[in-house]
């Protein structure tokens, strides 16, 4: 047999949604010429166009039916769009979920709260869940601070920059009440200062880094401890690793 004389073909019943036009007519006729009968077409808005494709079909000798389908309300399996073809070849439809499209605070997973010095050195690593915003764990971060500084012989030398989302007074009471002069800037100024000053960097770039070095840490870039407490254990000891390898020392440390 020549291969140019070959035709697939199609046996049971063929369903396609959207082929009241377009290519999806198209498809419709070539499964007709493939062997499929009974075909369902399932048409949005041009039912005229569906119907007329029925008649087409039916004087072709081939059994078509048209049906309505709405997509606002329904969403089909993987899957579809395609024409499904066997005896088998029926959608399972399932309903789509009413209410809200998404619940509030949801977010699995868990957050790494840092404060770092002008060095980028983790001073207090605070672990929550990932839904916790910053902000609400701005007086646990400052009060865990492990080493304790000593009070300047003057207020202006201690400083704590922040980005935007430390905005409020709230946020900004919490910080003074810590002892420290807030500075807290948004991208949007920063961006201001850098064209009257292309010299000027962002001071906050300092805690990035150091998220960086925690992710360098393989037991801790994907977390597998179950307890929160085995899991803060671990950031500690990163803490305390980090911190050791800002010491200018003659020997060589190797790590296990």
């Amino acid at each position: 047999m020549n291969s140019w004389d070959y035709r697939p073909r199609v046996h049971g019943h063929a369903v396609v949604l959207g082929g009241s036009g377009g290519l999806g007519a198209e498809i419709v006729r070539a499964l007709a010429a493939y062997g499929a009968d009974p075909i369902t077409i399932g048409y949005g808005r041009n039912a005229q166009a569906a119907a007329a494709l029925v008649q087409e079909l039916a004087a072709a000798g081939t059994k078509a039916r048209a049906m309505p389908f709405e997509r606002s309300d329904w969403t089909g399996s993987p899957g579809a769009g395609r024409a499904s073809t066997g005896p088998c070849s029926r959608l399972r439809w399932c309903k789509r979920r009413s209410g809200p499209t998404r619940p509030i605070g949801g977010k699995a997973g868990s957050k790494r709260h840092l404060l770092v010095d002008g060095r980028g050195v983790p001073l207090s690593p605070v672990v929550t869940a990932a839904n916790a915003h910053d902000v609400t764990q701005l007086e646990t971060v400052l009060a865990a601070i492990m080493v304790k500084r000593p009070c300047p012989k003057h207020r202006r030398g201690k400083h704590l920059c922040a980005d935007a989302a430390y905005r409020g007074h709230p946020a900004r009471a919490v910080i003074e009440a810590h002892g420290y002069i807030p500075h807290v800037v948004g991208r949007r100024k920063e961006a201001e200062i850098k064209q009257r000053d292309p010299k000027k960097k962002a001071r906050r770039w300092v805690v990035e880094v150091c998220h960086s070095w925690f992710n360098r840490f393989p037991k801790l870039l994907v977390r597998y401890e179950k307890l929160e407490r085995s899991f803060l254990a671990l950031n500690q000891l990163a803490s305390a690793i980090i911190a050791f390898r800002k010491i200018k020392i003659t020997v060589n440390i190797i790590y296990g």
